[in-house]
């Protein structure tokens, strides 16, 4: 079932779905597309007000748990938050769909390397909020955990430009007219 089918579904019977996202800025707007349109429903986002369907959600947690945290690394203040934001209003309401959007440990994979301490004590902080999380379910809750990717590691970075335009090929990370490739870093 795509997300606008079932946002529609969840409409329709009455039923509510609340969010806690820290992933990437943009995609707040995605997990919950519809909130401001169905009664109940709400996206928080680590982001700020600006960053959600329902600022309302983001201002609740504010007077509730104090300001949003600061980015860190890791971003062990974000998974706290979200973990109280699911625990301490969220589930508080009873929804019918719970969804929790944690920015670790992908954020310190990508920035301190797999097996890393940092990456190891991010692992740490999302085990304890899930339990928490977990804890603070219903009993017959279904509890769902999936991850939008793996990890790939690996023992050196490539310049994808430079080997590119060593082969003749025109590239660029901003692209112009007559390039062959456009090429974001760190992104494929």
């Amino acid at each position: 079932m795509d997300a606008d089918t079932l946002e529609a579904t969840l409409a329709a019977s009455g039923r509510r779905m609340v969010a806690a996202h820290c992933g990437s800025s943009g995609s707040a707007f995605l997990v919950n597309a519809g909130a401001a349109e169905h009664a109940g429903h709400w996206t928080f986002s680590i982001h700020g007000e600006d960053h959600t369907r329902t600022p309302e959600a983001v201002a609740a947690s504010v007077a509730r748990h104090g300001p949003l945290p600061e980015p860190d690394m890791p971003r062990l203040a974000a998974v706290a938050r979200a973990e109280a934001v699911i625990r301490d209003m969220g589930l508080a309401e009873a929804p019918d769909l719970a969804l929790v959007w944690f920015p670790e440990p992908d954020t310190t994979f990508h920035y301190r390397r797999i097996g890393s301490a940092e990456a190891q004590e991010a692992l740490a902080a999302c085990d304890r909020a899930f339990e928490a999380i977990r804890a603070a379910a219903p009993a017959d809750a279904l509890i769902v955990a999936m991850s939008d990717h793996g990890q790939i590691s690996v023992d050196r970075e490539v310049d994808i430009e430079a080997e590119l335009r060593a082969a003749g090929f025109r590239a660029g990370v901003a692209p112009r007219p007559g390039d062959d490739f456009g090429i974001t870093r760190g992104a494929s």
